[in-house]
């Protein structure tokens, strides 16, 4: 589920604060990330993301441009990134990995996030796929732990 969707299941308002959002040339180290070619363009969402008005978390989207063209113009500040992929690029989200690791707070963290020096936090990377596992979205994300709280299913197969 996206962060909207997530939260407004629990009955909570979201909102977001678009820090940065632009196409940038793929480095080395987000081309192996994210299965491109160095230097292919690729779509970056940054925002800091809120509920009820209050930060709970910072997220870095990124996508190989190619598959989203022109998704730059959109005012992420209220569009649903997910909704755009599925509604404007027909790329529905069929699965994700994460990885998560508890650590303390960087020092930008701590004035994106509204927090006090040493606090701890979550750091999830998510990569979503597609239908055939095409690999669609790269997310890092760092969620405050004193507003986010992580619950896992396991089943054995």
């Amino acid at each position: 589920m996206s962060f909207s969707e997530e939260f407004a299941a629990l009955g909570s308002r979201t909102s977001s604060e678009v820090v940065r959002q632009e196409v940038i040339p793929a480095d080395h180290e987000l081309a192996v990330r994210l299965g491109t070619r160095l230097h292919e363009r690729v779509f970056c969402l940054e925002r800091v993301r809120r509920v009820e008005g209050r930060p709970v978390a910072w997220q870095l989207s990124q996508i190989q441009y190619a598959k989203v063209p022109g998704i730059e113009a959109g005012d992420f500040a209220t569009l649903s990134l997910y909704e755009a992929l599925r509604d404007r690029y027909r790329l529905a989200i069929i699965s994700a990995d994460e990885l998560i690791q508890a650590r303390i707070a960087a020092p930008h963290e701590l004035t994106l996030l509204g927090l006090d020096a040493g606090a701890a936090v979550f750091q999830i990377e998510r990569r979503s796929f597609g239908e055939g596992g095409d690999l669609l979205e790269l997310v890092d994300s760092v969620y405050r732990s004193d507003r986010y709280e992580i619950r896992l299913t396991l089943t054995r197969h």
